[in-house]
């Protein structure tokens, strides 16, 4: 509604006596109401006569605003009065020219040049509201180009219907989300990558629309506003969700401070060659210049060293986004750590000269853990994340073929065959599994599945994968152990198949078959075979046994008090010196030859021998003779 209208004022004038029987015309909005003066009223539209009293023109007054006609679209009040002049005033209820009342039937006209005792006038003429049809909003979005500096550009037009309340609402996220690309570095690289791609400002033009055709107004040009890769699901994109993802930014003492685009602890755990990935967002208001990364190298002895890093500072924009390369190898920290040390975890932040984000502790995990696979994704954050799965997989090769008929001449080639194959593509697929991890971590696997871009980063490539697997068993309640186990398959399809240099002089001669035999009467030579061992020989034997029960029984009787010591009862160190192993063989020369055989060649000569020391005790003891025989009763 461009204009509300006005609202029609009538004035009717009494200056003389109105006798029984005068008709009075009232017309407006299309209909002619007639009323009548008698002397005694009894019809709805009938009216006491009489003269321009106040006390009739007040009654006359009471009964306009009584009468259901006039009641309807009027109010009807007293006037003011000038002199013999009594006024009644008309006040329309509603806006527009079809309130103006006006005479019908010349009843208000002049009659053999006599003035009527009655006159109606228009104070203040209605006039109707000014209705814009198919009123609406007419809004342009236009989007920033890739790069700082970029141009704006349309990308879509729209007219936007308004509801009840004159309101037009327009949720422009899926098409400023749709035209975002994802930042990806340069793969197993130390790097920094300022993210243009998914990271661009936006804006919008709008203005009223109506008519038909539509006419278009005055446009006006909204605030510059910011739109990144990513999003929240839908528990936290409910309400004021999205005001609750503490993503970007985290208060330190006061001081907004960045911080990174990744969900989970800001503790991890990782390989030497594993890479890792670090997204900062300048969500802070204010632009920063020279930003660099501090890295702090920790050794086993508890020593620490602020580490150089091979990237040059850079400068963040308001609303910028900067990618860093933080992995062990990224990083080529192990050329920093000086002679004797050993390298057990290092802290990553960002500096501008002082810490402007948290602290994140990368911790390093050197245990031996076969058939390592990697992998990286653009998480819900739409920053570049990367995992590790461990234990075995199982590969499976897909084919792909299409076949056709051949027409067959009278006497054709039986090579030829009846069908002919073409576009015969292959397409490899993987099952791995995750190994043991904690259900909290597991959990965080979620987001590897959900996204739109994974890679598996394999010799310095990272080739496009999607998951295939239609469900993944998470684990059921009252479980300690977790582990996951998922099939992906590469996006893409081979028409070729082609073996690289480094791949043709790794498989070396070729392998003869199981239970080869040669054919009798010829040489036959076998170069060796190269040994590959599947066991590291570095990790000692009796370590691969070593389990968690084993270790925690190890730690309960190492803590138990030593019964044997403290009774002064034998033990095992204080046998071995007195017996012999059974497992230490017998020297003949050393342990037999060469020892002395007698008593003196011990020095032990003044030790008696058995034999000696019975001797000495029977003549110590008084002998009695014992006879055979006797004839008395006593004996002897």
């Amino acid at each position: 509604m461009a204009s509300s209208g006005q609202k029609a004022v009538c004035t009717l004038a009494i200056t003389g006596a109105i006798a029984d029987g005068t008709i009075l015309n009232f017309r407006w909005n299309g209909i002619t109401r007639a009323v009548v003066a008698k002397t005694a009223p009894a019809a709805p539209n009938e009216f006491a006569a009489g003269g321009n009293s106040v006390d009739y023109v007040n009654a006359l007054a009471d009964w306009f605003s009584r009468n259901f006609p006039f009641q309807q679209d009027f109010v009807v009040t007293r006037g003011v009065d000038i002199g013999p002049l009594r006024t009644i005033q008309f006040t329309a209820k509603k806006a527009g020219a079809a309130y103006n009342i006006t005479p019908f039937g010349g009843s208000f006209a002049l009659v053999g040049g006599s003035t009527l005792p009655y006159q109606l006038t228009v104070a203040t003429k209605g006039a109707d509201p000014v209705v814009r049809s198919q009123y609406s909003v007419y809004a342009e979005l236009h989007m920033q180009g890739i790069g700082e500096n970029a141009p704006y550009e349309l990308i879509f037009p729209t007219f936007i219907d308004i509801d009840d309340k004159g309101q037009g609402i327009w949720d422009v996220g899926d098409l400023l989300h749709a035209r975002l690309e994802d930042d990806l570095p340069v793969w197993n690289f130390p790097t920094t990558t300022y993210c243009a791609k998914s990271a661009r400002n936006y804006l919008i033009k709008y203005a009223e629309a109506y008519g038909n055709p539509r006419q278009v107004g005055a446009l006006a040009t909204d605030t510059t506003r910011r739109i990144y890769r990513g999003g929240a699901d839908y528990v936290h994109r409910a309400g004021a969700g999205f005001d609750l993802l503490p993503v970007t930014q985290t208060n330190s003492g006061g001081i907004l401070q960045y911080r990174a685009l990744r969900l989970g602890s800001a503790h991890r755990y990782v390989r030497v060659d594993e890479p890792q990935y670090l997204t900062f967002v300048n969500s802070t208001g204010v632009a920063a210049a020279a930003v660099s990364l501090s890295v702090t190298l920790i050794f086993s002895d508890k020593t620490e060293l602020t580490a150089v890093t091979p990237y040059d500072p850079v400068i963040f924009p308001i609303g910028g986004k900067w990618c860093f390369a933080v992995g062990v190898t990224q990083l080529k920290l192990l050329d920093k750590v000086p002679a004797g040390k050993t390298l057990v975890e290092y802290l990553v932040q960002l500096v501008a000269p002082t810490d402007i984000s948290p602290i994140y502790r990368f911790t390093l995990n050197v245990q031996h853990e076969p058939y390592t696979r990697y992998f990286a994704y653009i998480n819900s954050l739409g920053a570049l994340e990367t995992l590790a799965t461990y234990g075995k997989g199982s590969r499976e090769l897909s084919l792909f073929s299409e076949s056709a008929d051949r027409y067959l001449p009278a006497g054709y080639d039986v090579s030829g065959g009846q069908f002919v194959q073409y576009d015969l593509q292959v397409q490899q697929q993987t099952e791995v599994t995750t190994g043991f991890r904690r259900a909290a971590e597991l959990r965080g696997w979620t987001d590897f599945y959900r996204s739109p871009l994974k890679f598996h980063l394999r010799y310095a490539q990272a080739l496009p994968i999607g998951v295939i697997s239609k469900s993944i068993k998470q684990g059921k309640d009252g479980d300690t152990l977790f582990a996951h186990a998922f099939q992906y398959q590469y996006l893409y399809r081979d028409d070729f198949y082609t073996v690289s240099v480094e791949e043709e002089a790794a498989q070396g001669d070729a392998y003869p078959p199981q239970n080869f035999s040669a054919a009798s009467g010829g040489t036959i030579s076998i170069q060796p075979v190269t040994v590959v061992p599947s066991v590291d020989k570095t990790v000692p034997d009796v370590v691969r046994t070593l389990t968690v029960d084993k270790v925690l029984s190890f730690s309960v009787a190492s803590a138990k008090v030593d019964q044997l010591a403290a009774r002064n009862l034998l033990d095992e160190p204080t046998g071995r010196l007195l017996f012999r192993p059974f497992d230490q063989a017998i020297d003949f020369i050393k342990d037999i030859a060469n020892r002395p055989n007698n008593r003196d060649g011990y020095g032990l000569s003044d030790v008696l021998t058995q034999k000696e020391t019975q001797q000495q005790i029977l003549d110590l003891v008084p002998l009695r003779v014992a006879l055979k025989s006797w004839t008395d009763q006593i004996e002897p």
